[in-house]
């Protein structure tokens, strides 16, 4: 409860607090629950050791999700060495357990390994098993292995159908394909109206391909929306913040070319408002941009507005990045 804040005030301190003493008592949720805190860092400093050896505690008392997270790591190298046949092992585990996502995440390894472990027959039918309980992973994964043909023939009426229903579940990898073969008519006709909706669903769950989509979208006036360069602008700091690559380059180039003058104070305001968090995201490339905008534009903006960007400069940067423009005088 005090984790998710579910009746009560959030605190990761409390809950750790109570998980660690549910699991002295062997309560193997309460061991798994502990192994996710260390390896995200809650209420706590991260600890990839401590949360292996919470997982192992509870993979012990055969936790679904404590095996499903032990093959992660060891898929992934992720404090302990890197080994896909223990990953398989404990994947395999979660399955016999009931685990949902261990089904999908035991596809992929099969169908996307480099080794001996690839087998699109066995990834195919982890895959179907998961898609059985509309899982969006595996139905977009699906789609993937019918229009290359991995383990089937190449079906792309029945890829369309299984990414469909991928987005139709909550798939933002889907929702972005789907949204990109509208807009561009690629083995669809043409829509933007329905590549606008399905690049919102994506942007709804803070996918930065969505996001960055969208805000393209308002920029032009595409899809059914007027264009509003506002919202626009919204959109690509959400992008670029959550470290959208072409979001960066495009408030980087924004702000050096200053192509779009009805930009130039909204892309200012939303700095100001936004730099506390966003500022940290930023590529160096875009933080450097960001300072020669403000110097560019010192003569032409609200004083007020240039100060309290410059306060958020000089609290979060280093003096080589913001001594010339503290010294700015607005016009």
């Amino acid at each position: 409860m005090y984790l998710e804040g579910c009746g009560i005030k959030k605190s990761a301190f409390l809950a750790m607090k109570y998980f660690k003493l549910a699991a002295q008592y062997g309560y193997a949720r309460a061991q798994a629950n502990l192994g996710y805190m260390y390896l995200k860092g809650l209420g706590c400093e991260k600890d990839t050791q401590a949360a292996f050896n919470y997982y192992q505690m509870a993979a012990v008392k055969n936790c679904p999700n404590a095996l499903t997270s032990l093959a992660f790591m060891y898929s992934h190298g992720k404090g302990v060495t890197k080994d896909l046949s223990k990953a398989l092992e404990y994947y395999q585990q979660a399955v016999n357990a009931g685990d949902g996502d261990a089904v999908t995440n035991l596809a992929y390894i099969y169908a996307h390994s480099d080794g001996a472990e690839r087998d699109y027959n066995l990834a195919l039918k982890y895959y179907l098993s998961a898609a059985e309980r509309n899982h969006p992973m595996a139905l977009a994964n699906l789609g993937y292995m019918y229009e290359h043909g991995r383990g089937v023939e190449p079906d792309l009426k029945e890829a369309l159908n299984y990414y469909e229903k991928a987005a139709k579940y909550g798939s933002a990898y889907a929702q972005v394909l789907l949204g990109n073969r509208y807009k561009n008519g690629v083995s669809v006709d043409k829509d933007m109206k329905k590549a606008f909706v399905y690049f919102s669903q994506a942007a709804k769950q803070n996918d930065p391909r969505g996001l960055y989509s969208i805000a393209m979208f308002y920029e032009n006036g595409e899809g059914g929306v007027s264009q509003d360069l506002k919202t626009a602008m919204q959109y690509y700091y959400q992008a670029a913040v959550r470290n959208d690559s072409d979001s960066i380059d495009f408030i980087s180039t924004l702000c050096r070319s200053l192509i779009r003058r009805e930009f130039r104070q909204i892309a200012l305001v939303h700095l100001s408002e936004q730099w506390p968090t966003s500022h940290t995201y930023l590529s160096s490339n875009c933080q450097t941009a960001i300072i020669e905008f403000l110097q560019i534009m010192k003569d032409n903006l609200l004083k007020e507005l240039l100060e309290k960007s410059i306060h958020w400069i000089i609290v979060f940067w280093p003096e080589n990045h913001y001594q010339n423009v503290s010294n700015t005088k607005s016009g």
